[in-house]
């Protein structure tokens, strides 16, 4: 299961231990035989584990950091990986990208939807990917027309003559807003009303 789950995420083997440890965590408050209903952790404790804290392994997470004094603009949150639980409380064990140093800590937003938490250790504080949005202007395009004759047809330096005779407008991406005047209700020229406004005639 450890094996398993250093490769989907794509983790490096630094993390083996760790994901042994979370593999034990896991595997003690789950079913693990059919036919049987009870967890190792009830034969232990006598009681049914709690399993609301289950992240995925080597997700994406910020790490809150609520112990130094922040000022307005400064960053208040480190990105890491979740790589485990604690032993000891209730704190989630974090790897911490920017320190490289594995941390307990309890103020941690995980992030289970991420695909993969490899391009975060292999890029470190690179620009992130912005999507170029292209929108497109309305502009006139020649239309290209080529002329042959049939005698330049058979001979064998026939040329094609280009010409820009036509223009063809290419679709815009705009959605137009002008709604036809036929669709309005009332009079356009009377303004906005509300339902409230009494109307007044003159």
């Amino acid at each position: 299961m450890a094996r398993v789950m250093i490769h989907v995420k794509g983790l490096p083997l630094n993390f083996w231990t760790e994901a042994v440890n979370t593999a034990c965590h896991i595997h003690n408050r789950v079913t693990s035989r059919s036919g049987t209903t009870v967890t190792l952790y009830e034969l232990w404790k006598g009681r049914k584990p709690n399993v609301k804290y289950f992240h995925v392994f080597g997700s994406i997470c910020n790490i809150l950091a609520n112990k130094e004094y922040h000022r307005k603009w400064d960053v208040k949150s480190e990105q890491g990986i979740f790589i485990g639980y604690s032993q000891n409380s209730r704190a989630y064990r974090v790897f911490n990208n920017r320190s490289k140093t594995v941390m307990e800590i309890i103020n941690v937003v995980v992030n289970d939807l991420e695909p993969t938490a490899k391009r975060t250790i292999d890029e470190d504080h690179e620009a992130p990917n912005v999507p170029v949005v292209s929108s497109t202007i309305p502009t006139k395009a020649p239309k290209v027309d080529i002329q042959a004759d049939s005698a330049d047809r058979n001979s064998k330096s026939s040329s094609k003559d280009v010409t820009a005779n036509d223009t063809e407008l290419i679709p815009s991406i705009y959605v137009r807003k002008n709604h036809p005047s036929s669709s309005i209700i009332g009079n356009p020229s009377a303004g906005i009303t509300t339902r409230k406004k009494e109307k007044v005639d003159y």
